[in-house]
């Protein structure tokens, strides 16, 4: 990110700060990608459009890339069929919404039921929302970020 050309939608807002830190000690359960699938013979791609973490508590964080695609972005609700319904229509079948759970794959299996605490990146006291790193206790930190074509996940190594 070129610090020069920074701007308010490169932040993550207070309500969405809030919102992530209410996850502190939060153990998740289940983990969701829900890709944004083109299935056009010559344009096929899909993209990590949104990621959902579902907690023992009940409750639910869902990111995604903001609409221009330049920040990570939590989201109140989502529901992916009604996505996925409303993609189809819109482009006759050729988009979709593609749900995967994640789970037991390698880089979420050894965090699920530990607890969480996220961690923000800082520059000049606002909250850079390109990328959000989970902590786990006696397991690796992962972390999310904007990739080239959607979210991405790895392992983050500080």
């Amino acid at each position: 990110m070129n610090e020069e050309n920074l701007n308010d939608s490169d932040f993550f807002t207070a309500d969405e700060i809030y919102k992530i830190l209410e996850l502190v000690n939060e153990k998740i359960n289940e983990v969701y990608y829900h890709y944004w699938v083109n299935s056009a013979p010559k344009d096929k791609l899909e993209i990590l459009d949104y990621i959902e973490l579902r907690f023992q508590s009940g409750k639910k964080l869902i990111l995604s890339s903001d609409s221009d695609g330049d920040g990570i972005k939590p989201l109140d609700d989502f529901d992916p069929e009604k996505k996925n319904e409303f993609l189809q229509e819109l482009h006759k079948g050729l988009i979709s919404i593609s749900t995967k759970n994640m789970s037991k794959s390698a880089l979420w299996k050894d965090c699920l039921n530990k607890s969480i605490t996220p961690s923000l990146l800082q520059h000049d006291k606002k909250h850079l929302n390109d990328n959000l790193v989970f902590h786990f206790e006696n397991s690796d930190s992962l972390e999310i970020f904007l990739g080239l074509e959607g979210l991405e996940v790895d392992v983050y190594e500080e």
